[in-house]
């Protein structure tokens, strides 16, 4: 009996289903744990053209000063909710998140791209609204994109259209369609490629590839995780604790600028990882 290529990859994908069942999550210590801020959030006055429904959620306890922002989407057919997972976990260490969905859960890239160019202006606009609650709170020179497979070839797009205008940029197992060495060359955002070993849809050596052809200058880190696949970054995934530790130490160093959890990319913390078998390959401004 010949076996089709369409059965090849369903084999596979059970298989990652299964390794997901089987392994388990870090402890929440260090950026992964809860952080000190209260959670509040609001969906009122969040209405755009390029996506469907948002949430806006920010720290409770605020102050005179303006917090950095973030735009954040999942991927193929995930709709908001499934991304509150770090939406929340960002927001209780002091970051304001504008999570959406997209018009269309099963279209391609360019609804994720709309949606995030939407969101971006959409923060904005929230910044100056009169009857915003995060009037002149929003920090709109520190602001990052972020995205889970399609949410993340949306980021990397509108980071690549807006240019300077975007500090940081998160891709989680991004997919990119598009297979060229310029695709994404005016990048000129810190940029931030987390890719899973056990990925069939965003293949990892396309997303290394993307790393390696930004331009030179701003932060470049990619990760590979070990025993990670496509399924792990929404909210049944197995492994948030790993990857809230690395985008939150990433966002505070990119956006903050501050060095409180430096060793957990670069450090100690990381080496420990290294050593337990986190990660496949793990590239900082490598060329």
């Amino acid at each position: 009996m010949k076996i089709s290529q369409q059965q090849i990859h369903y084999v596979w994908v059970l298989f990652s289903i299964l390794l997901l069942t089987a392994c388990k999550d870090t402890l929440s210590e260090g950026p992964a744990a809860k952080g000190t801020y209260s959670l509040c959030s609001y969906t009122d006055n969040l209405d755009a053209e390029g996506y469907a429904s948002a949430r806006l959620s920010y720290p409770c306890e605020l102050d005179t000063q303006s917090l950095p922002a973030i735009t954040l989407t999942g991927g193929y057919t995930n709709i908001k909710e499934q991304m509150y997972w770090l939406a929340d976990h960002l927001t209780q260490h002091g970051y304001i998140v504008l999570t959406v969905t997209p018009n269309n859960v099963f279209g391609g890239v360019s609804f994720w791209e709309k949606a995030h160019q939407d969101a971006f202006y959409q923060l904005l606009e929230e910044n100056e609204r009169p009857e915003s609650p995060l009037i002149n709170r929003i920090d709109i020179d520190r602001i990052a994109l972020a995205g889970y497979s399609n949410g993340g070839g949306g980021a990397l797009a509108v980071a690549n259209t807006l240019g300077d205008d975007v500090q940081s940029v998160v891709g989680m197992a991004p997919y990119i369609p598009i297979i060229g060495a310029d695709v994404f060359d005016n990048i000129s955002a810190n940029t931030l490629l987390l890719a899973g070993a056990l990925d069939f849809t965003a293949f990892p050596p396309l997303i290394k590839s993307t790393h390696n052809n930004l331009q030179e200058g701003p932060l470049r880190f990619y990760a590979e995780f070990n025993w990670v696949s496509h399924f792990d970054w929404i909210a049944l995934g197995r492994q948030h604790n790993k990857f809230k530790g690395i985008i939150l130490s990433w966002l505070d160093m990119s956006l903050k600028e501050s060095n409180q959890y430096e060793g957990y990319l670069v450090g100690e913390e990381h080496q420990e990882h290294i050593d337990a078998g986190w990660y496949k390959e793990y590239l900082w401004n490598a060329f």
